[in-house]
């Protein structure tokens, strides 16, 4: 039994040793980007972002009400801190409710309430030149205030709009934060859920 041990320990370092560099890199790569692949809890994160204008209110949101609806919705990196989201309606836009969010659905009951008046507008382009003044894109941003606070992986962000008439449909934007160096960096941020 003992010779079987030294064998197999014998073998498995001829192995190891008989990999060349690169082969032991792209192993390393792919394990670390295996492990970045972390999804977050909303908890965890949430005192390391900011949303400026923003009031966070510890429930959860208003449920979508039907009727009102966002036309497209897209997200941004902004910066290694920052992340845009932008969606336009043909509709008027009282404020945004953005909710934490795990890909998987789970939620923390707490949100954050966007007034339009910190929201960035303008009038989309009907893509003849001219504006079409009956459609509105609507941008904020998602800065990440404190990387301390923010461990890497991956985490989402659903919100929609609402007014006087209802709470709109939901989209889902999710952002991951990764290791650039030592250093924590926003790496990507899109829309996964419209």
């Amino acid at each position: 039994m003992k010779t079987l041990k030294l064998f197999t320990i014998a073998m498995l370092s001829v192995f190891a040793f008989s990999c060349s560099d690169e082969d032991r890199k792209e192993f390393q790569d792919d394990l670390t980007d295996e492990l970045e692949v972390v999804f977050l809890e909303s908890d965890e994160i949430e005192d390391g972002l900011k949303i400026e204008g923003s009031e966070l209110i510890k429930e959860n949101p208003p449920q979508p009400s039907g009727g009102l609806t966002i036309d497209e919705g897209n997200a941004n990196k902004a910066s290694d801190t920052s992340a845009e989201f932008t969606f336009t309606t043909d509709q008027e836009v009282t404020g945004v409710y953005a909710q934490l969010t795990t890909r998987q659905g789970t939620t923390v009951p707490r949100y954050y309430d966007i007034p339009v008046s910190s929201l960035e507008t303008s009038a989309t382009d009907s893509g003849a030149g001219s504006k079409n003044l009956n459609t509105v894109s609507y941008t904020f941003n998602l800065d990440i205030s404190d990387f301390e606070e923010v461990p890497v992986g991956t985490f989402c962000l659903s919100f929609c709009y609402y007014n006087t008439n209802g709470v709109s449909n939901v989209i889902v934007g999710c952002a991951t934060i990764a290791l650039n160096g030592e250093q924590k960096i926003l790496e990507t941020v899109e829309i996964t859920t419209f």
